[in-house]
């Protein structure tokens, strides 16, 4: 499990953690940060559509 933190948000905002899950045993920085990076890009794709 990875467990991610904003370090800011607008307005001062504070923001809960936010917990990825991967059955991929071993990982390294490398696919920890990828795995955030598509998180983060299928969120913008699934509130892209369903606000169309």
């Amino acid at each position: 499990m990875t467990r991610l933190k904003a370090e800011h948000l607008p307005d001062d905002r504070d923001a809960p953690p936010v917990w990825l899950w991967s059955s991929k045993t071993g990982a390294t920085s490398a696919d920890v940060d990828r795995c955030w990076q598509v998180f983060l890009r299928r969120l913008d794709l699934e509130h892209t559509y369903r606000c169309y």
